[in-house]
């Protein structure tokens, strides 16, 4: 009898133990779901943020592209390649960030339904000058932002050049 409430008591002493951890995990779990409710709010809110400083960004070097094209200052043939890497800056971005894609994945999927393709892309990209050509490189979204506000600035700047001379 007496080995019978021993167990008895041993058991009614786990049970507790049971209840009482199993409400810590639970009071645990809650606090785990809100803070996990909380960083994918902020995390929302950065990308709605880094989407409208990509097409901001976009917005800029668009305008460059077209004035130094409108001026007669990028050639013809590399005027559709710069353009179409520089339309696809918001979505490139957000596929590197979102998705966890490189830049070149990103700029591929993006270019499909461009005017350019990657090869046109490598290619235009070889023929600028070395701190555009080592942006790109990095295969980042912040080499692909310097890439392209180097090489968009370059345009702008070659006309102030030929305007001084």
């Amino acid at each position: 009898m007496l080995i019978a409430f021993s167990v008895i008591g041993i058991m009614v002493l786990l049970l507790i133990y049971f209840v009482v951890h199993s409400q810590t995990l639970q009071r645990d779990l809650n606090l785990t779901r809100n803070s996990a409710r909380q960083n994918a709010k902020k995390a929302s809110r950065g990308l709605t943020s880094l989407l409208f400083v990509a097409n901001e960004l976009q917005k800029t070097f668009m305008t460059r592209l077209d004035t130094a094209h409108s001026k007669g200052l990028m050639p013809e043939k590399s005027y559709p390649v710069a353009r179409s890497i520089v339309r696809s800056m918001p979505q490139v971005i957000m596929d590197f960030c979102e998705k966890g894609h490189s830049v070149e994945e990103a700029l591929t999927r993006a270019l499909q339904m461009s005017e350019a393709n990657m090869e046109e892309v490598r290619e235009f990209i070889k023929k600028q000058p070395r701190e555009v050509r080592l942006a790109w490189s990095k295969n980042t979204p912040d080499g692909y932002v310097t890439a392209c506000n180097a090489f968009t600035q370059k345009l702008l700047m070659s006309e102030k050049t030929e305007d001084n001379q």
